[in-house]
């Protein structure tokens, strides 16, 4: 027969000065202060679990699994140089992996291309854009080739690409 009454009291509750204080399940993993030796096995474990099988895709599925939030990760274990490089070799085997099987025909490719686009900096095109023109750099120009509106706009201060770009600037040969 089921006992009747109330629920038994849960055993995460301790006792502080008196008061039953409530204590999470995970609080343990959130607030623990990693030493760099754990944050180097953490980055030993991660590498093997990429490793391990193909289908370990998915970085955060072993961060997730591991209870471990992006903010912990960026914020705690990038500044140890190792775990640093042992990651970044990881986002590397995942960008691969996510290419070979956007490409494979076995899968939809729509969200390996959300993935590396939003994860691994990728673009459908690329920018070029020309915001610091004091890279350019244009040695031997041939006045003779400039009409007087072309000749008349550079003097008058007008950018060299501009006046190169305008028709009306260039003599034509025939």
């Amino acid at each position: 027969m089921a006992k009747v009454g109330r629920p038994k009291k849960s055993s995460t509750k301790k006792k502080r000065t008196g008061e039953n204080v409530f204590v999470g399940k995970y609080e343990h993993i959130f607030n623990k202060r990693w030493t760099e030796n754990e944050i180097k096995s953490l980055a030993d474990e991660l590498i093997d679990w990429v490793e391990e099988k193909p289908e370990n895709l998915w970085i955060n599925d072993f961060f997730n699994a591991k209870k471990l939030t992006r903010a912990r990760v960026s914020d705690t274990f990038m500044k140890i140089e190792y775990f640093a490089k042992i990651y970044n070799i990881c986002k590397s085997i995942q960008e691969s992996r996510m290419f070979k099987a956007g490409t494979n025909r076995k899968f939809n490719p729509a969200m390996f291309i959300i993935g590396l686009k939003n994860n691994h900096g990728w673009s459908d095109k690329q920018d070029i854009s020309m915001e610091n023109k004091t890279d350019l750099t244009i040695k031997n120009i041939d006045l003779s080739k400039f009409t007087e509106y072309g000749l008349e706009r550079l003097k008058r201060g007008d950018e060299i690409e501009s006046v190169l770009l305008d028709p009306k600037s260039i003599k034509h040969t025939q």
